[in-house]
C-alpha cells in the first residue's frame, strides 16, 4: 500500500491519504480527493452505498462535484459555500440515478475539511467521521456526530454509547447524498482552530468501525511520520477478521499555527469523556490564554454585585431614617398631649363623685317624703276608723 502525498500551497500543513477495498468487498465504493482551491486546501472523503456499481458512482460524483464547486471561485461566505457544494453533489447524484435505472437507490456519505490559512472549516453528511487529535493533550476528539439510526437512539437516551459501537443496525444512516432533494447537510458555523502538531483524520466507517477511538488515538499519538500513521490506521482496520468494508483515511498534520491551544467541537462518546472533554484549554502548557478569559467573568460579577448592593444600602438608609424620624415625632407628640389627658381623667373621676353625692341627698329627701306620706295616711286611717 502506498499513501498519496497531498501537496498544496499551504506551508502550514502536510497531508496524506489512502483508500483500500478491504478483505470482503469486491470493489471500492469509497472515494476521496484533494484540491488546492481559491478558498484554501480542500479535503473530501465519501463512502458510497447502493451496490458496488451504484455506491462507487455516487461517491465519485460527490467528490468531483464538491471540488468543482470550490474551484469555480473564491467564496466570501465559506459556510454557505460548504452547504451549496453538498447540495450540488446531491442533485447531481439524484439526476444520475434517474437517468440510469441500474443506479437507482445509490447514495453516499460526505466529509469536507477546508483549510483556509490557519483555520479549518468542516461539513458532513452521514456516518463518515472527522476527528482531531490534540497534540498537546495527546487526546482524540470526534468533531462530527454520525447521522445514523444508532446515534439517534444514543441522543434520546435509549442506547448506551458503548453498545452503539456494536449495534446490529449501526450502518443504517439517516442522512446521505442522493436520497432526497431536500438535503440538510451539517455545516459547523465556526472554524476549527488547531494548534501546532494537531492532526485531522477524515475517514469512512470502514476505519472507525474496525478500530475504536482508543486505537485511533494510540496510532495518531505515536512518534511515526504522518505517512506512516495513515498506513498504520488502514493496516489495523484491514487485518484478517476485520476489513469487512472499504477503508479510507486522510490525515492532515498542522505544521505551524498561531493558536497556542486548540478550539473545536467535541462529540466524544460518554465512555471517552474525561479531563479533556470538550474544547478546553490546558492551563499547565498555556496559562496566559486561560487566565485572561477567566478574569473577565469575575469582574462582571463584581460590578453586578455593586450595582445591586449600592441601591439596596441607600434604600435601607432611607427607610431607617424615616422610621427614626417617625419614632421621634410620635414620642414628642405623646409628651405634649399627656398632661391634658391626665387632667381630663381627673375631671372625669370627680364628676361621678359629685353625681353620687347629689343622688344620695335626693334619695334621703324622697325617703323622708315617703315616711311623711305614710304617717299622714296612718293618721287619716285612724281618724276614719274612729268615726
Amino acid at each position: 500500500m502506498n499513501c498519496e502525498h497531498y501537496i498544496g500551497n499551504n506551508p502550514n500543513i502536510e497531508a496524506y491519504g489512502l483508500s483500500v477495498t478491504g478483505q470482503v468487498r469486491k470493489a471500492n465504493e469509497d472515494s476521496c480527493g484533494f484540491a488546492t482551491v481559491p478558498n484554501g486546501e480542500l479535503f473530501v472523503v465519501c463512502d458510497g452505498m447502493g451496490g458496488h456499481v451504484g455506491g462507487a458512482t455516487a461517491s465519485r460524483i460527490a467528490v468531483e462535484q464538491i471540488i468543482q464547486h470550490f474551484k469555480a471561485q473564491r467564496y466570501p461566505n465559506i459556510y454557505q459555500a460548504l452547504h451549496d457544494a453538498l447540495c450540488r453533489a446531491n442533485i447531481q447524484i439524484i439526476g444520475a440515478a434517474e437517468a440510469e435505472p441500474s443506479l437507482k437507490g445509490m447514495g453516499t456519505t460526505a466529509c469536507i475539511v477546508l483549510v483556509d490559512g490557519n483555520d479549518a472549516y468542516i461539513a458532513h453528511v452521514g456516518d463518515s467521521r472527522i476527528y482531531l487529535f490534540e497534540y498537546q493533550k495527546q487526546c482524540l476528539f470526534r468533531i462530527t456526530k454520525d447521522h445514523s439510526y444508532v446515534q439517534s437512539l444514543v441522543d434520546i437516551g435509549m442506547l448506551d454509547d458503548r453498545d452503539a459501537e456494536h449495534h446490529p443496525r449501526k450502518n443504517v444512516i439517516m442522512n446521505a447524498l442522493g436520497i432526497k432533494e431536500a438535503l440538510q447537510p451539517e455545516v459547523y458555523m465556526s472554524p476549527v482552530q488547531p494548534a501546532k502538531g494537531d492532526l485531522f483524520l477524515i475517514c469512512s466507517d470502514g476505519l472507525s468501525g474496525m478500530v475504536d477511538d482508543d486505537g485511533i488515538e494510540a496510532i495518531l499519538g505515536s512518534e511515526e511520520s504522518t505517512e506512516q500513521k495513515v498506513l498504520d490506521l488502514v493496516t489495523n482496520a484491514n487485518v484478517p477478521g476485520k476489513g469487512t468494508d472499504n477503508i479510507t483515511a486522510q490525515v492532515i498534520r498542522v505544521v505551524e499555527s498561531p493558536y497556542p491551544v486548540s478550539s473545536h467541537p467535541d462529540h466524544n462518546p460518554n465512555w471517552r469523556k474525561g479531563p479533556y472533554a470538550g474544547p478546553t484549554r490546558d492551563p499547565k502548557k498555556n496559562p496566559a490564554p486561560q487566565d485572561t478569559p477567566k478574569a473577565a467573568p469575575a469582574k462582571k460579577k463584581t460590578k453586578m454585585l455593586l450595582f445591586i448592593l449600592i441601591p439596596v444600602v441607600v434604600l435601607m438608609l432611607l427607610i431607617g431614617g424615616g422610621v427614626g424620624a417617625y419614632f421621634l415625632w410620635w414620642h414628642g407628640k405623646g409628651d405634649v398631649k399627656e398632661p391634658p389627658k391626665t387632667e381630663q381623667k381627673d375631671e372625669q373621676k370627680e364628676e361621678p363623685k359629685e353625681e353620687k353625692k347629689d343622688d344620695s341627698v335626693a334619695d334621703a329627701e324622697a325617703r323622708q317624703k315617703g315616711l311623711d306620706a305614710i304617717k299622714r295616711l296612718n293618721t287619716l286611717s285612724e281618724t276614719k276608723l274612729d268615726k
